[in-house]
């Protein structure tokens, strides 16, 4: 399966998907996705998750968004980070005992991203993911996915003007275990916010969904003078903002495909320019590993005979919604 390591040179943001050996000796930051990290091998700035990899290959894998000669590995804090002269990419994982207070751990790793992120100076928060183990369990009457949102929320309302133009692209993903980790990608363009139009902006959701809305928009574009950046947050089956197609899984997938098709539209009139939904990188969260053959199916019946040499991985994870089977993620830069 073709990466976007075979971009056109020109393109400064290049992200793939290798294998962890490959990255021995190296400088590099970004994710790795798979059982029993290898950490004394992985390059410092690759935020390990125990998260096994599903579909046709199903052997661990790092997903690299910055690396090569020019990039530098640093840590301030808790805060490990590589950078070079195009963006910085970084995390935390601060482990989580039982009797943790998420919200409060919550807003500990938010506050130090954005200090750091102030520190930093002429920096703008470009997306962020977010991993913390039993999203959709109950901690005192109250589901710790929105437990976590109010932490997120409170951080975010004492970062004053570092996010002046509104909150960056995002996903929120369930661990089985593991600590909370958020890693983010900032850069020195300001990112231009993307919304769906057949979805209610995640951070205006009733109250229904809890305290606190989801702190996150759609997707993010960056322009990077000849090419551009397009980050398209978690995306799942929803409509409004209800979840369709429950225990449906291959529905849900092909719902949710729809939903980043219409946001790929959209950054599109931002841009004034044309986005292959083909040639991005999709991470592909998967509740139930036995429903992974359904969701590749979706996406061959979306995309044809396209999808065959689509860069897709799927990931064992949880869904911010216990309802919901699927969460897909797409990202790519284009000239």
């Amino acid at each position: 399966m073709p990466s976007q390591n075979d971009a056109p040179a020109l393109l400064p943001v290049s992200i793939s998907w290798v294998e962890p050996r490959a990255l021995i000796g190296k400088k590099a930051g970004g994710f790795y996705f798979g059982e029993g990290a290898p950490v004394e091998t992985l390059p410092n700035g690759v935020m390990p998750l125990e998260m096994p990899v599903l579909g046709a290959s199903n052997v661990a894998g790092c997903e690299i968004w910055l690396s090569g000669s020019g990039a530098a590995f640093e840590q301030v804090g808790n805060i490990r980070f590589v950078r070079d002269g195009t963006m910085v990419f970084g995390y935390i994982s601060l482990p989580e005992p039982l009797d943790a207070n998420l919200e409060e751990l919550t807003y500990s790793a938010y506050d130090e991203i954005l200090q750091f992120v102030r520190t930093l100076g002429g920096q703008h928060l470009w997306r962020l993911w977010n991993y913390f183990r039993d999203i959709n369990e109950l901690t005192s009457g109250l589901e710790r996915y929105r437990a976590f949102n109010i932490g997120r929320q409170r951080a975010y309302d004492s970062a004053g003007d570092l996010l002046k133009v509104g909150m960056p692209a995002a996903s929120a993903i369930g661990l089985r275990k593991g600590a909370l980790s958020v890693a983010f990608i900032a850069g020195t363009q300001q990112a231009q916010l993307v919304e769906n139009p057949r979805q209610i902006s995640a951070f205006k959701y009733p109250e229904c969904y809890g305290p606190k809305s989801p702190s996150f928009s759609r997707a993010g574009l960056i322009d990077l003078g000849e090419s551009k950046l397009l980050l398209v947050s978690g995306t799942a089956s929803i409509v409004g903002h209800e979840s369709l197609h429950q225990d449906n899984s291959f529905a849900q997938t092909l719902t949710s495909l729809q939903n980043i098709q219409l946001v790929v539209s959209e950054a599109e009139k931002l841009a004034a320019s044309r986005f292959s939904l083909q040639d991005m990188l999709y991470r592909v969260y998967v509740r139930n590993e036995v429903d992974c053959l359904s969701v590749e199916n979706a996406f061959a019946e979306f995309f044809g005979d396209a999808s065959i040499l689509m860069d897709v991985h799927y990931v064992l994870g949880d869904i911010c919604r216990s309802e919901l089977l699927v969460e897909i993620e797409a990202s790519g830069c284009f000239a």
